[in-house]
């Protein structure tokens, strides 16, 4: 499984300041348990498979499911904790 985590800063934000939010983003999504990798765009909106320079989004695939299901990692656990 994964998960789409679509990140928006305000209007007008910089596509460098949206990129320090997903890379950050990203490096704490890495450290959850049960998450392979995040791979992340900065500048794309994920809702909308537009470019906007506030915008982003970051993959999340999780390990296989019979590996993560053995430390009760669902990808509900997962996303909660995603978002905190």
């Amino acid at each position: 499984g994964y998960a789409i985590v679509v990140v928006q800063l305000p209007d007008g934000a910089s596509l460098a300041r949206t990129d320090a939010v997903i890379e950050k983003a990203s490096k704490i999504i890495k450290g959850i348990p049960g998450v392979r990798n995040a791979i992340a765009f900065a500048g794309f909106n994920g809702a909308t498979f537009t470019n906007a320079s506030n915008s982003g989004v970051v993959f999340v695939p999780f390990q296989p499911f019979a590996e993560r299901i053995k430390n009760g990692q669902t990808a509900n656990s997962i996303i909660g904790q995603v978002y905190g």
